[in-house]
Protein backbone atom coordinates (compact mmCIF):
# COMPACT_ATOMS: atom_id res chain seq x y z
CA UNK A 1 0.00 0.00 0.00
CA UNK A 2 1.50 3.15 -0.98
CA UNK A 3 -0.17 6.53 1.18
CA UNK A 4 0.18 9.78 1.18
CA UNK A 5 0.77 11.93 4.01
CA UNK A 6 -2.35 14.02 4.90
CA UNK A 7 -3.81 14.26 8.57
CA UNK A 8 -7.12 15.84 10.13
CA UNK A 9 -6.10 18.96 8.31
CA UNK A 10 -6.44 17.48 5.12
CA UNK A 11 -9.91 18.93 5.70
CA UNK A 12 -7.94 22.38 5.80
CA UNK A 13 -5.89 21.83 3.33
CA UNK A 14 -9.14 21.16 0.82
CA UNK A 15 -10.96 23.59 1.51
CA UNK A 16 -13.17 24.94 -0.85
CA UNK A 17 -13.80 28.27 -1.76
CA UNK A 18 -17.66 29.06 -1.70
CA UNK A 19 -19.69 31.84 -1.29
CA UNK A 20 -23.66 31.23 1.17
CA UNK A 21 -26.65 30.55 -1.33
CA UNK A 22 -28.65 33.27 -0.79
CA UNK A 23 -32.24 32.67 1.38
CA UNK A 24 -35.39 34.02 1.42
CA UNK A 25 -35.52 34.51 4.98
CA UNK A 26 -35.87 38.21 6.18
CA UNK A 27 -33.71 39.53 9.11
CA UNK A 28 -35.09 40.28 12.69
CA UNK A 29 -32.79 42.76 14.55
CA UNK A 30 -32.87 44.45 17.59
CA UNK A 31 -30.45 45.24 21.02
CA UNK A 32 -29.77 42.67 22.85
CA UNK A 33 -28.75 44.16 26.77
CA UNK A 34 -26.87 42.52 29.16
CA UNK A 35 -25.08 40.12 26.91
CA UNK A 36 -21.53 38.95 27.87
CA UNK A 37 -20.86 36.16 26.05
CA UNK A 38 -21.38 35.40 22.32
CA UNK A 39 -21.75 30.76 21.42
CA UNK A 40 -21.00 30.00 18.08
CA UNK A 41 -22.07 26.95 16.08
CA UNK A 42 -19.61 25.93 13.33
CA UNK A 43 -20.87 24.39 10.79
CA UNK A 44 -23.35 26.56 8.52
CA UNK A 45 -22.71 29.56 10.89
CA UNK A 46 -19.07 30.09 11.31
CA UNK A 47 -17.97 28.07 8.18
CA UNK A 48 -19.77 27.45 4.79
CA UNK A 49 -20.77 23.49 4.62
CA UNK A 50 -21.10 21.96 1.30
CA UNK A 51 -23.43 19.30 3.59
CA UNK A 52 -24.32 21.75 5.74
CA UNK A 53 -23.35 19.58 8.84
CA UNK A 54 -20.59 17.43 9.95
CA UNK A 55 -21.10 13.92 9.89
CA UNK A 56 -23.61 14.78 7.14
CA UNK A 57 -24.08 11.05 5.92
CA UNK A 58 -27.09 11.02 8.02
CA UNK A 59 -28.50 14.41 7.41
CA UNK A 60 -28.71 15.02 3.95
CA UNK A 61 -28.33 18.30 2.42
CA UNK A 62 -30.91 20.98 1.74
CA UNK A 63 -29.28 20.98 -1.83
CA UNK A 64 -26.93 19.03 -4.35
CA UNK A 65 -24.21 16.69 -2.70
CA UNK A 66 -21.33 18.22 -3.50
CA UNK A 67 -19.58 14.59 -2.90
CA UNK A 68 -21.29 13.56 -6.42
CA UNK A 69 -19.02 16.34 -8.20
CA UNK A 70 -16.24 14.34 -9.26
CA UNK A 71 -15.38 15.38 -13.12
CA UNK A 72 -12.76 13.67 -14.80
CA UNK A 73 -13.72 9.88 -14.17
CA UNK A 74 -13.22 9.83 -10.47
CA UNK A 75 -15.26 7.24 -8.70
CA UNK A 76 -18.56 9.41 -7.14
CA UNK A 77 -18.39 7.58 -3.55
CA UNK A 78 -17.04 9.72 -1.43
CA UNK A 79 -15.89 7.18 0.55
CA UNK A 80 -14.02 5.31 -2.47
CA UNK A 81 -12.48 8.69 -3.45
CA UNK A 82 -10.60 9.32 -0.14
CA UNK A 83 -9.61 5.51 -0.09
CA UNK A 84 -7.82 6.12 -3.23
CA UNK A 85 -6.87 9.90 -2.70
CA UNK A 86 -4.76 8.15 0.74
CA UNK A 87 -4.16 5.02 -0.58
CA UNK A 88 -4.12 4.62 -4.44
CA UNK A 89 -6.62 1.79 -4.33
CA UNK A 90 -10.15 2.35 -6.08
CA UNK A 91 -11.94 0.14 -3.42
CA UNK A 92 -15.25 -0.24 -5.21
CA UNK A 93 -16.88 -2.51 -2.15
CA UNK A 94 -17.40 -0.03 0.40
CA UNK A 95 -19.73 2.72 0.12
CA UNK A 96 -20.60 5.84 1.63
CA UNK A 97 -24.04 3.77 2.45
CA UNK A 98 -21.55 1.39 4.74
CA UNK A 99 -20.45 4.55 6.69
CA UNK A 100 -23.80 5.28 6.84
CA UNK A 101 -25.36 2.18 8.50
CA UNK A 102 -22.47 1.87 10.56
CA UNK A 103 -23.01 5.12 12.35
CA UNK A 104 -26.46 4.13 12.56
CA UNK A 105 -26.26 0.99 14.06
CA UNK A 106 -23.75 2.43 16.37
CA UNK A 107 -26.08 5.67 17.75
CA UNK A 108 -28.33 3.19 18.28
CA UNK A 109 -26.60 0.88 20.11
CA UNK A 110 -25.89 4.01 22.47
CA UNK A 111 -29.40 5.55 22.27
CA UNK A 112 -31.31 5.55 25.81
CA UNK A 113 -32.94 7.89 27.86
CA UNK A 114 -30.00 9.41 29.46
CA UNK A 115 -28.61 10.24 26.35
CA UNK A 116 -31.33 10.33 23.64
CA UNK A 117 -28.61 12.18 20.46
CA UNK A 118 -25.66 9.80 20.99
CA UNK A 119 -22.47 10.76 18.76
CA UNK A 120 -20.09 8.22 17.51
CA UNK A 121 -16.37 8.84 17.46
CA UNK A 122 -15.55 9.07 13.58
CA UNK A 123 -12.43 7.27 13.86
CA UNK A 124 -13.72 4.34 15.51
CA UNK A 125 -16.44 4.22 12.62
CA UNK A 126 -13.82 3.69 9.86
CA UNK A 127 -11.77 1.50 11.75
CA UNK A 128 -14.85 -0.92 12.12
CA UNK A 129 -15.18 -0.44 8.55
CA UNK A 130 -12.01 -0.56 7.39
CA UNK A 131 -10.88 -3.45 9.38
CA UNK A 132 -13.23 -5.72 6.97
CA UNK A 133 -11.20 -8.58 5.51
CA UNK A 134 -12.10 -7.84 1.71
CA UNK A 135 -11.37 -4.11 1.98
CA UNK A 136 -7.59 -5.23 3.93
CA UNK A 137 -6.94 -7.64 1.36
CA UNK A 138 -7.71 -5.42 -1.59
CA UNK A 139 -5.59 -2.56 0.02
CA UNK A 140 -2.62 -4.83 0.87
CA UNK A 141 -2.60 -4.67 3.96
CA UNK A 142 -3.00 -7.21 7.72
CA UNK A 143 -3.97 -3.98 9.60
CA UNK A 144 -4.21 -0.44 9.35
CA UNK A 145 -1.71 1.86 11.15
CA UNK A 146 -4.34 4.37 12.88
CA UNK A 147 -2.67 7.50 11.11
CA UNK A 148 -3.93 6.01 7.97
CA UNK A 149 -7.37 5.78 9.42
CA UNK A 150 -7.14 9.13 10.62
CA UNK A 151 -5.67 10.23 6.99
CA UNK A 152 -8.96 8.25 5.56
CA UNK A 153 -11.53 10.02 7.63
CA UNK A 154 -10.01 13.60 7.11
CA UNK A 155 -9.69 13.21 3.92
CA UNK A 156 -13.27 11.70 3.02
CA UNK A 157 -14.51 14.92 5.04
CA UNK A 158 -12.71 16.83 2.97
CA UNK A 159 -14.28 15.64 -0.05
CA UNK A 160 -18.30 15.23 1.53
CA UNK A 161 -18.30 17.98 3.24
CA UNK A 162 -15.94 21.08 1.55
CA UNK A 163 -15.52 23.98 3.90
CA UNK A 164 -14.99 27.55 3.67
CA UNK A 165 -15.50 30.70 6.15
CA UNK A 166 -18.57 32.06 6.09
CA UNK A 167 -18.04 35.72 5.19
CA UNK A 168 -16.75 38.08 7.77
CA UNK A 169 -16.63 35.59 9.99
CA UNK A 170 -13.01 36.14 11.23
CA UNK A 171 -13.87 39.79 11.81
CA UNK A 172 -17.19 39.52 13.65
CA UNK A 173 -15.24 37.21 15.76
CA UNK A 174 -12.52 39.99 16.27
CA UNK A 175 -14.89 42.62 17.10
CA UNK A 176 -16.36 40.89 19.59
CA UNK A 177 -13.77 39.87 21.07
CA UNK A 178 -11.98 43.02 21.35
CA UNK A 179 -15.29 44.67 22.84
CA UNK A 180 -15.06 41.90 25.78
CA UNK A 181 -17.75 39.46 25.26
CA UNK A 182 -16.53 36.16 25.96
CA UNK A 183 -16.95 34.02 23.17
CA UNK A 184 -17.73 30.25 22.78
CA UNK A 185 -18.43 27.24 20.68
CA UNK A 186 -21.43 24.13 21.27
CA UNK A 187 -21.21 22.32 17.43
CA UNK A 188 -21.62 18.96 16.43
CA UNK A 189 -18.21 18.12 15.75
CA UNK A 190 -15.40 15.06 15.15
CA UNK A 191 -11.69 15.49 15.49
CA UNK A 192 -11.23 17.23 12.92
CA UNK A 193 -13.29 20.41 13.78
CA UNK A 194 -11.08 22.17 15.98
CA UNK A 195 -8.80 22.34 12.97
CA UNK A 196 -11.16 23.99 10.99
CA UNK A 197 -12.04 26.19 13.94
CA UNK A 198 -8.07 27.40 14.63
CA UNK A 199 -7.87 27.80 10.64
CA UNK A 200 -10.29 30.64 10.88
CA UNK A 201 -9.13 32.11 13.74
CA UNK A 202 -5.17 32.49 12.82
CA UNK A 203 -4.09 30.80 16.45
CA UNK A 204 -4.42 27.61 18.00
CA UNK A 205 -7.54 26.98 20.17
CA UNK A 206 -6.14 27.86 23.58
CA UNK A 207 -4.37 30.83 22.25
CA UNK A 208 -6.93 32.43 19.98
CA UNK A 209 -10.43 34.55 20.70
CA UNK A 210 -12.57 31.42 21.99
CA UNK A 211 -12.37 30.80 25.81
CA UNK A 212 -11.83 27.12 26.44
CA UNK A 213 -13.96 26.79 29.14
CA UNK A 214 -17.10 27.60 26.63
CA UNK A 215 -15.77 25.59 23.84
CA UNK A 216 -18.02 22.02 23.72
CA UNK A 217 -17.80 19.87 20.94
CA UNK A 218 -20.06 16.89 20.75
CA UNK A 219 -17.09 14.07 19.36
CA UNK A 220 -15.66 14.91 23.38
CA UNK A 221 -19.39 13.91 25.30
CA UNK A 222 -20.37 11.35 23.04
CA UNK A 223 -23.47 12.96 22.70
CA UNK A 224 -24.87 15.78 20.19
CA UNK A 225 -27.45 18.30 19.44
CA UNK A 226 -30.29 18.75 20.24
CA UNK A 227 -30.24 16.91 23.26
CA UNK A 228 -29.48 18.52 26.15
CA UNK A 229 -25.81 17.58 27.23
CA UNK A 230 -23.79 19.50 25.85
CA UNK A 231 -25.70 23.08 26.87
CA UNK A 232 -25.69 21.51 30.40
CA UNK A 233 -21.72 21.74 29.90
CA UNK A 234 -21.60 25.74 28.54
CA UNK A 235 -24.68 26.47 31.23
CA UNK A 236 -22.41 25.21 34.29
CA UNK A 237 -19.10 26.46 32.64
CA UNK A 238 -20.85 29.52 32.33
CA UNK A 239 -22.30 29.56 35.77
CA UNK A 240 -18.74 28.90 36.98
CA UNK A 241 -17.74 32.11 34.90
CA UNK A 242 -20.18 34.32 37.00
CA UNK A 243 -22.46 34.48 33.55
CA UNK A 244 -25.48 33.52 33.84
CA UNK A 245 -27.83 31.98 30.63
CA UNK A 246 -29.61 34.82 29.71
CA UNK A 247 -26.16 36.87 29.29
CA UNK A 248 -25.19 34.64 26.79
CA UNK A 249 -26.46 34.59 23.26
CA UNK A 250 -26.17 31.34 20.79
CA UNK A 251 -26.03 32.08 16.99
CA UNK A 252 -26.87 29.09 14.66
CA UNK A 253 -28.66 27.59 11.86
CA UNK A 254 -30.87 25.09 12.75
CA UNK A 255 -34.09 25.72 14.07
CA UNK A 256 -34.04 22.63 16.25
CA UNK A 257 -30.24 21.91 17.12
CA UNK A 258 -29.72 25.86 17.76
CA UNK A 259 -32.37 27.64 18.74
CA UNK A 260 -34.81 25.39 20.49
CA UNK A 261 -31.86 23.48 22.20
CA UNK A 262 -30.22 26.99 23.19
CA UNK A 263 -33.47 28.59 24.07
CA UNK A 264 -34.21 25.46 26.50
CA UNK A 265 -30.87 25.62 28.34
CA UNK A 266 -32.08 29.54 28.82
CA UNK A 267 -30.01 31.44 26.32
CA UNK A 268 -30.68 34.03 23.78
CA UNK A 269 -31.12 32.88 20.55
CA UNK A 270 -29.72 34.40 17.21
CA UNK A 271 -30.68 32.03 14.20
CA UNK A 272 -28.33 32.69 11.14
CA UNK A 273 -30.28 32.31 7.65
CA UNK A 274 -27.61 32.96 5.44
CA UNK A 275 -26.64 30.14 3.53
CA UNK A 276 -29.32 27.53 1.89
CA UNK A 277 -27.42 25.13 1.76
CA UNK A 278 -27.60 24.96 5.77
CA UNK A 279 -30.32 26.54 6.58
CA UNK A 280 -32.65 24.31 8.58
CA UNK A 281 -36.17 25.89 9.76
CA UNK A 282 -37.40 22.40 10.80
CA UNK A 283 -40.89 23.69 9.62
CA UNK A 284 -42.14 19.76 10.21
CA UNK A 285 -41.06 19.68 13.55
CA UNK A 286 -43.78 20.25 16.27
CA UNK A 287 -40.83 21.51 18.86
CA UNK A 288 -40.25 24.57 16.52
CA UNK A 289 -43.20 25.49 15.38
CA UNK A 290 -43.85 28.53 18.44
CA UNK A 291 -40.02 29.16 18.83
CA UNK A 292 -38.95 32.00 17.82
CA UNK A 293 -35.72 33.32 18.17
CA UNK A 294 -34.37 36.27 19.89
CA UNK A 295 -32.52 37.52 16.30
CA UNK A 296 -32.68 36.00 12.75
CA UNK A 297 -29.16 37.80 11.17
CA UNK A 298 -28.87 36.57 7.58
CA UNK A 299 -25.39 38.72 7.83
CA UNK A 300 -22.83 37.78 10.51
CA UNK A 301 -21.80 41.59 10.57
CA UNK A 302 -25.40 42.03 11.69
CA UNK A 303 -24.70 40.97 15.12
CA UNK A 304 -22.42 43.61 16.08
CA UNK A 305 -25.38 45.71 15.73
CA UNK A 306 -27.20 43.60 17.88
CA UNK A 307 -24.42 43.73 20.46
CA UNK A 308 -23.20 47.13 21.23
Amino acid sequence: MNHRNETPSAVVQHQVPMDPLPTSVRPSLKPLRSIRAVIFDVYGTLLISGSGEVGAAVDPPTVDDPASDTGGGEPQDPVRRALRAVCGVDVSVVSKQDLIETIVRENDAHRGADRPNPEVEILDIWSKILDRSDIRSLCGVSHWDARVVSEVAARYEAIANPTWAMPAAAEVITTLRNRDFRLGIVSNAQVFTIDLVQALAGAALADGPFDLDLCVFSNRFRQSKPGPRLFDVLVHAMEKAGIAPEQAVYVGNDMLNDVWAAGNAGLKTAWYAGDRRSLRDRANDPRCRDKIPDLVVTELTQLLDCLG
